[in-house]
């Protein structure tokens, strides 16, 4: 939803479709990519199988549309996972940047490298320069949550939750310590990177005028530092 934003700011139409909250239907795939520009999808681990059958359904629907993989998977073996699922691109860490340029080379038909993109070309499998993880995470627009308006989230819980009453909310990305049973740290290229507390405020504001009802944090690892968790409680 953060890339959507992104996306959305650069007065682009998006559409996010989470499989996860709704049937993989093969006739619902067709009709949300015909017409699409770029198809982005969220790799983690256990998905990939999955992953590597939608990527083949797109193709079949289209074969020159550029499908982009990210993601936790991706962003731990990006060469890995765009063999896997024969996407088009790959990207590491932080996404915003990434596809505001991936965005811009695919409809401009630009040839420059993007930091943290993988992409596969007619010679094999090539890397762009390290991602720059973002420093300042109070420039991003917030998750457009209007987009998913329709999906019951929150359906583990009792009672259950209608659509649009349920969000969640990232305060920081990474964590500060490095456990050695934990991927976090790997894929958060050992950062820890708070939200200012205003920031963070303000959009759980924008979220209780939207109407919703319940929010989940969904950090890495929260709250850490212990001071920052009670300057947050004590403004909201």
């Amino acid at each position: 939803l953060y890339l959507a934003s992104v996306l959305e700011e650069m007065g682009d139409a998006v559409q996010v479709v989470d499989y996860t909250a709704e049937p993989f239907t093969m006739h619902a795939l067709t009709q949300r990519v015909r017409g699409a520009d770029l198809v982005g999808i969220t790799v983690l681990t256990p998905a990939v199988p999955h992953v590597k059958t939608i990527v083949e359904s797109i193709k079949m629907i289209d074969p020159s549309l550029p499908v982009v993989v990210g993601g936790p998977h991706v962003t731990l073996f990006p060469r890995e996972a765009l063999s896997a699922v024969a996407a088009d691109y790959a990207v590491e860490g932080d996404g915003e940047d990434a596809m505001r340029r991936l965005r811009d080379k695919i409809l401009d038909g630009g040839n420059a490298p993007i930091p943290g993109v993988w992409a596969r070309t007619n010679t094999g499998i090539q890397s762009g320069p390290p991602a720059q993880p973002l420093s300042d995470l109070d420039v991003l627009p917030f998750p457009a949550r209007h987009l998913v308006r329709s999906y019951a989230y929150g359906w583990t819980f009792d009672p259950r939750m209608k659509p649009g009453e349920f969000t969640s909310l990232i305060t920081s990305r990474g964590c500060p310590f490095a456990c050695r049973f934990c991927s976090r740290t790997s894929v958060s290229a050992h950062r820890y990177r708070p939200r200012s507390i205003e920031s963070i405020v303000r959009e759980l504001q924008a979220i209780a005028d939207a109407g919703y009802h319940s929010v989940a944090v969904m950090d890495d690892c929260f709250p850490p530092p212990r001071d920052r968790a009670h300057a947050l409680f004590d403004a909201v």
